[in-house]
């Protein structure tokens, strides 16, 4: 029989889809194809061209699901074990590691076997995870207040001002930094069994940056303030306006810092052609320019020794005068590519 179809009711298609969309596995989400392609009058043999798997393996594939269903053509066999998990309760067992902060093998372990009664060696619990498209990793720390859906509809009304601007207008992101005159150790090739040492210092002094970035085209605009208030943040402001005054509109993406929400602040922007647009709270994902102290921090003055603060600062003015040695990477790394911080303490759902 080449070619089988239309043998999926609305319901069983429904279920192999969400199957399909939170199973880890790419063994598991094949078989799942499969079927699928199969009931959409694909041939065996051009599942077997697309999917890159044996002829056999998808008629297989066929026979277990129609015989048997689809519990059975989620099954995991593991060589040299005779318990195995359906494909019910890899679903499950996925869904229970996702949703959950998992330390170690051993918690996998006792909740296999007092949920569905089967028994894996710890050592082993880490194969069987992978197969299901889990790691063993760090997790990432974000920030405790950051609300999702402010961040989603920032982005929205982010991309409608780009799509609707034109070449008389400019989009830039600012921010302060504050980097500060010490040694900061940095992960680089170092031999097995040795460590490498950078000479370190006790210096306090820091410099402070007002920073501005297109990134369009990687254009930097910065300020050195001594100090940066309200004063120094008109001062930067009026740098920027003069920069772009042909200009129609400079939309201006900051965060909340005080010295921008500043009542001096604003007198003076509605003066101007800039108009600045504050980001949601605790969102630093959504502004590039942080990616821009990133770099610099890990390239320009991170895991180098600077004796003389007057050395330190001249490295960073260097940078920022000149960033066209870097272009190729800014532009890679630096982009609107936003990455949504879902807070796991803020419910998901907003109907």
């Amino acid at each position: 029989m080449e070619r089988v179809e239309n043998f999926l009711s609305q319901k069983e298609k429904e279920i192999l889809k969400k199957y399909h969309k939170e199973v880890g596995s790419r063994k598991l989400a094949d078989r799942i194809k499969t079927i699928l392609m199969l009931n959409d009058g694909y041939s065996y043999s051009q599942i077997s061209e697309i999917l890159l798997i044996d002829d056999t393996t998808g008629r297989k594939y066929f026979k277990v699901y129609v015989e048997k269903g689809v519990d059975e053509l989620l099954v995991m066999r593991y060589e040299g074990r005779d318990s195995k998990l359906s494909g019910i309760q890899l679903y499950i067992l996925s869904k229970h590691i996702e949703e959950n902060i998992i330390k170690d093998a051993k918690e996998i372990q006792s909740y296999i076997k007092e949920q569905f009664n089967v028994e894996y060696s710890e050592k082993y619990i880490p194969k069987l995870v992978s197969t299901l498209g889990y790691s063993y990793k760090k997790t990432t720390l974000v920030p405790s207040k950051a609300d999702e859906k402010r961040q989603l509809e920032h982005v929205e009304m982010y991309e409608m001002i780009k799509e609707a601007k034109d070449e008389e207008d400019v989009m830039l992101f600012a921010d302060g930094a504050h980097p500060t005159h010490n040694s900061n150790p940095i992960r680089c090739y170092i031999k097995k069994g040795e460590s490498k040492a950078i000479p370190s210092n006790s210096g306090r002094e820091r410099v402070n940056i007002h920073g501005a970035i297109n990134i369009e085209d990687m254009d930097i605009t910065y300020q050195l303030p001594t100090t940066i208030n309200q004063e120094t943040t008109i001062e930067f402001l009026e740098q920027i306006r003069e920069k772009y005054q042909t200009k129609n509109n400079v939309f201006l993406f900051t965060d909340n810092a005080r010295y921008y929400r500043a009542k001096k602040v604003q007198s003076y922007l509605e003066k101007t052609n800039i108009t600045m647009i504050f980001l949601p709270p605790y969102s630093p994902n959504l502004n590039p320019i942080e990616r821009l102290w990133k770099f610099m921090k890990q390239n320009i003055i991170g895991g180098n020794y600077f004796e003389k603060f007057a050395d330190f600062k001249n490295s960073i003015v260097e940078f920022l005068e000149n960033p066209k040695p870097y272009l190729t990477r800014l532009k890679s790394l630096i982009t609107d590519n936003f990455q949504i911080i879902a807070n796991p303490l803020i419910s998901k759902n907003y109907a």
